[in-house]
């Protein structure tokens, strides 16, 4: 599926809209511990507060692992 920033897409009854395209600068970096090309390719990164307010109570099943340990470092 092509993203576009801006685009805006419905599921269900929650609004999504693409404010950002992630890709790794290095996937080598011994930081990742799964090759992010692979990895990440299928996955929407959200901030804990929005999981929680807007994605969750929309869910047909409860998420069972999840995780919000990333540290990114724009200014580089």
């Amino acid at each position: 599926m092509l993203l576009n920033v801006g685009e805006n897409y419905t599921l269900g009854n929650v609004e999504i809209e693409i404010t950002g395209i992630w890709h790794v600068r290095n996937p080598n970096d011994p930081i990742w511990f799964n090759n992010p090309d692979d990895s990440y390719a299928n996955m929407v990164w959200t901030p804990i507060e929005t999981f929680r307010a807007r994605v969750a109570p929309v869910l047909a099943k409860p998420i069972y692992f999840s995780s919000w340990y990333v540290i990114i470092n724009d200014a580089a």
